[in-house]
């Protein structure tokens, strides 16, 4: 395909992905395209042990339009009013494909995000740094920044996760989606770097579906009590590069597990084998 830059002035463009802090809700970063929406937690938010997550929330929606002001300012998106709503349980667990380090086989988890980075802000691309302070890893210190990038039509975000210790040994992290305890549909395919899940009914909620990619080869693929679990490591000298995300069913893009799990190989193909530019 051949694509040329001609004078002129361009056209406007539909805003389709938003990313921003949430100082009216605890501290919340949320950030969303047209597919699904996301949002961590901060540090406010631990002063409610009982409303206090670790891991990664995804919130449901079927509308490509763009509402995390708008279900914020509303403050009523655990009901859904036509456009979606949050019914994703996180808790104190790794929640849809968060990560952090492991000290044996006990996950150690920091406190929630102390401050956050815009990077990028435009109609197709929202992305962000969100930064922890130190917290001990067995004996050693360690300090995290977590760079997300989301852009439009995706469900997935590329996760940069830059850990930072002293040592020349490797962390040992894990990378996590947790487990409802009704039967769904899990794969951990550790040669293709998919670890995916498509939940079980909740209701009227539908079905939402979650998965981690990744582009390296990690250590291991497995199951706990509480999540499906990749085993992997991380060091100071380079970012530790995953993709995180989620689908919801009554989105009506991808409405089953053979589907989801399809988007999410075709997905991984793009990543090993992705588009060359040439520009002359």
């Amino acid at each position: 395909m051949r694509l040329a830059i001609i004078p002129g002035t361009p056209k406007p463009v539909v805003a389709k992905t938003f990313g921003r802090y949430i100082p009216e809700r605890m501290d919340d970063f949320a950030w969303e395209n047209d597919k699904v929406a996301f949002r961590m937690y901060g540090k406010a938010l631990e002063s409610k042990p009982s409303e206090n997550a670790y891991g990664m929330d995804v919130w449901a929606k079927r509308t490509s339009a763009l509402v995390v002001n708008k279900w914020y300012k509303l403050n009523n998106y655990h009901k859904d009013n036509g456009e979606g709503l949050d019914y994703y349980h996180v808790g104190y667990t790794l929640g849809a494909g968060n990560i952090a380090p492991m000290n044996a086989d006990t996950i150690v988890y920091p406190k929630n995000y102390r401050q956050y980075k815009v990077l990028d802000s435009g109609p197709l691309r929202i992305s962000f740094e969100l930064s922890y302070e130190s917290w001990n890893v067995g004996a050693v210190p360690v300090t995290v920044t977590k760079r997300f990038t989301l852009d439009a039509g995706s469900q997935l975000n590329k996760v940069e996760a830059q850990f930072n210790y002293n040592g020349s040994t490797e962390l040992p992290v894990a990378i996590g989606i947790i487990r409802r305890n009704e039967p769904g549909s899990i794969v951990l395919n550790e040669k293709a770097g998919i670890m995916a899940y498509w939940e079980p009914q909740h209701g009227e909620d539908g079905i939402i579906g979650t998965a981690c990619i990744f582009p390296t080869p990690v250590k291991q693929m497995r199951t706990d009590k509480w999540h499906l679990l990749t085993v992997s490591s991380a060091n100071s000298s380079a970012p530790f590069v995953y993709y995180n995300g989620a689908a919801w069913n009554k989105a009506g893009a991808i409405t089953s597990d053979a589907q989801w799990f399809a988007y999410l190989q075709d997905y991984a193909a793009k990543i090993k084998s992705p588009v060359r530019i040439e520009v002359k």
